[in-house]
C-alpha cells in the first residue's frame, strides 16, 4: 500500500517539475541563456551527474558546448587534460550519432569519451584517465528535435553508476 502512495507522490513531484520548468521556459527573457536553464534543470533532476548541453550547427554537422554542470570539482584537471574550457568547444558528429539523437529518446551512447567526441575532446590515454577520475560508467544523450531537425542535445553522465535515474521525466522535459 505504501508503494502506491509513494508512486503517487513521485508522480506529483514529476508533474510539478514539468509544470514549473515549462513556466520557467516561457518566462525566460529573450536574451537569456536557454542552454544554462536546461543544464540547471537537468542537474536538479540528476544531481549526481555531469551535464553537458550543446547547440547544433547543421552547416558543419557539429555541436558547440554551451553549458556544463557538475564538473566544478574537476575543472582544473579537465583544463589540464583537455587544454581549454569545455564551453565553446566544437564537437563533430557522425551519421550514426545524428540518427540516434533524432529518435527523440534518451539513449545510452556506445563507446568511450574518445569515441563519443570523435577524438576531438581527448586522446584515448587522456580519456581513460578522465573516465577513471570522474567515475564515468555510461553516457546518455538526447537530441533537441523539432520536425526531424536537430537543434542541440543534452549529455548526462551519472556519477559512478550505469543506469540513469529519472529517465522518463528527463525525456518529457527535453521532448
Amino acid at each position: 500500500m505504501g508503494g502506491d502512495a509513494d508512486g503517487g507522490v513521485r508522480r506529483a513531484d514529476e508533474l510539478g517539475f514539468l509544470s514549473r520548468t515549462a513556466v520557467g521556459f516561457m518566462d525566460l527573457d529573450p536574451g537569456a541563456d536557454i542552454y544554462s536553464y536546461i543544464a540547471d534543470c537537468l542537474a536538479e533532476l540528476v544531481p549526481d551527474a555531469y551535464v553537458i548541453v550543446s547547440s547544433f550547427d547543421q552547416s558543419i554537422n557539429a555541436f558547440t558546448i554551451r553549458a556544463v554542470r557538475g564538473l566544478s570539482a574537476f575543472q582544473a584537471q579537465l583544463l589540464k587534460f583537455i587544454g581549454r574550457d569545455l564551453v565553446g568547444m566544437i564537437v563533430p558528429i557522425n551519421e550514426a550519432t545524428r540518427t540516434t539523437l533524432l529518435s527523440g529518446r534518451i539513449d545510452r551512447m556506445n563507446g568511450t569519451l574518445v569515441e563519443i567526441s570523435h577524438g576531438v575532446l581527448v586522446s584515448p590515454a587522456v580519456a581513460a584517465a578522465v573516465e577513471k577520475l570522474m567515475g564515468v560508467k555510461a553516457v546518455y544523450q538526447m537530441g533537441f528535435v523539432r520536425r526531424m531537425a536537430l537543434f542541440g542535445d543534452a549529455a548526462i553522465v551519472p556519477r559512478g553508476i550505469v543506469e540513469l535515474p529519472n529517465r522518463e521525466i528527463i525525456e518529457a522535459f527535453l521532448g
